[in-house]
């Protein structure tokens, strides 16, 4: 089996060991690492997996070189395509808001008119962790235009997002495969813009959170991924859809082997 991880820069938790149990399966793994990539020869596989980030310093790159890989022929665990539509957030929103409690969220434009009737939140399109995304209350809406001039200087972060501030209880992660929920995982809340990675736990995958996971694995047609959601008095509200979340200690923390789990699914994905 020719096989195909392609990464921004290889070492992350989640990536050296899915490695490791392809290789236990007796698939020897081709890494195009783009941090370290000279040359670039497209040649046909069985299976890729597209470690897509368009946030990133290589982001554009790894699409079109999937999208050349993609014209060969070769197979791809997830559409390039998908993967970086969805991680455009406006995109996620608009494809999700009728299905799903989501975060009521705007395109911020220059011209845009903004109405402070509550705290807001403004974000670029692209971006995970926390990264550029910023608090604005009502009573000083004039940090919007100094944000704004701040971050219009980057493509990576215009054009932005602006959304309603939502005070939530917990964020929550639900890791999906074979666009399923497999697991659910939280946090404990240390500011407004808490993340899901190092300090984690998993949390019983209830029924709410199935349905709504489900239904937009379902919309996404993703087979791997996860999505995060803000929970507030009894709802889960959508967040953001995370491709790429490396997960430290995450066999410790569900007790069996979650990437063997995804290198079997894989060969199976392969046949």
């Amino acid at each position: 089996m020719k096989f195909l991880l392609i990464t921004e820069s290889l070492g992350h938790n989640f990536e050296s060991q899915l490695i490791e149990e392809l290789k236990k399966q007796e698939v020897n793994p081709e890494i195009l690492d783009l941090s370290k990539i000279k040359t670039f020869v497209p040649k046909k596989y069985d299976l890729i997996y597209a470690r897509l980030m368009p946030y990133e310093n290589y982001g554009l790159i790894s699409y079109y070189l999937s999208k050349i890989l993609e014209i060969k022929g070769s197979k791809f665990v997830d559409s390039p395509d998908k993967v970086f539509n969805y991680q455009n957030k406006l995109l996620c929103y608009e494809l999700l808001k009728d299905k799903i409690p989501i975060v009521e969220t705007e395109l911020l434009l220059p011209n845009s008119k903004i109405k402070f009737e509550n705290t807001k939140v403004v974000k670029p399109l692209f971006g995970r962790a926390g990264y550029c995304v910023d608090k604005i209350s009502k009573n000083s809406p004039k940090l919007l235009t100094l944000y704004f001039k701040k971050k219009s200087t980057s493509y990576l972060t215009y054009p932005c997002l602006i959304q309603d501030f939502i005070d939530f209880e917990k964020l929550v992660r639900v890791m999906i495969l074979n666009k399923n929920p497999i697991f659910a995982l939280s946090t404990d809340k240390k500011n407004w813009k808490c993340c899901i990675y190092r300090e984690v736990y998993q949390i019983p995958l209830n029924n709410k959170l199935k349905k709504y996971s489900k239904i937009a694995a379902k919309e996404m047609d993703l087979n791997i991924g996860a999505f995060d959601f803000f929970f507030k008095d009894g709802e889960y509200i959508f967040n953001e859809f995370n491709y790429v979340p490396d997960l430290p200690n995450i066999n410790k923390i569900l007790h069996y082997n979650f990437h063997k789990k995804v290198a079997k699914f894989f060969l199976n994905l392969a046949k």
